[in-house]
């Protein structure tokens, strides 16, 4: 009966430090895990980049989750879209929340036309014509109309940055 009861503890014993064997490298490499999310909405973040002190990199998966090897003090997350955060190991916890950016622009379009000089001083057809009917009575030029157009123009522009 000893016998038995020796191969049992013996049995029961060797089962243990087998379980204890499996999970030394677990345990010996502790891993500090965690989600990050955004302040305003809640909903995780996705590729959030963490720089630690002793060098590693790591990026937050779809779900915005990280697991980092505990070996670091201080941690850094950057993100396009929001503001870069520094934290020390002991500021860490299971959820780091991040703060938008502000001022973040995505893509800018910039549209414009080029300016056409050729009617900025249009004269319609009818004026025109009156005005050159008028022109061998004293009146104006087509070319006179417009220098007094162009001079009315700079004085206004002068105007304009007098009262600057």
């Amino acid at each position: 009966m000893s016998c038995n009861v020796n191969i049992l503890t013996f049995a029961c014993m060797l089962a243990l430090l087998c379980v204890l064997f499996l999970l030394l490298p677990a345990t010996a490499c502790p891993q500090v895990r965690g989600v990050v999310v955004s302040t305003e909405t809640g909903v995780p973040v996705r590729d959030v980049v963490l720089y630690t002190d002793v060098g590693h990199k790591v990026v937050t998966a779809w779900d915005g989750t990280y697991c980092l090897p505990d070996s670091f003090a201080s941690v850094t997350l950057a993100h396009p879209k929001y503001e870069r955060r520094v934290m020390l190991r002991s500021e860490m916890g299971d959820t780091i929340n991040l703060i938008p950016a502000l001022y973040a622009l995505t893509e800018v379009v910039v549209i414009g036309r080029r300016r056409s000089y050729k009617n900025d001083f249009y004269i319609p057809k009818e004026e025109l014509k009156m005005l050159e009917n008028q022109s061998g009575k004293g009146g104006f030029s087509p070319g006179e109309m417009r220098r007094q157009a162009k001079k009315r123009q700079r004085q206004r522009l002068q105007r304009i940055l007098d009262n600057y």
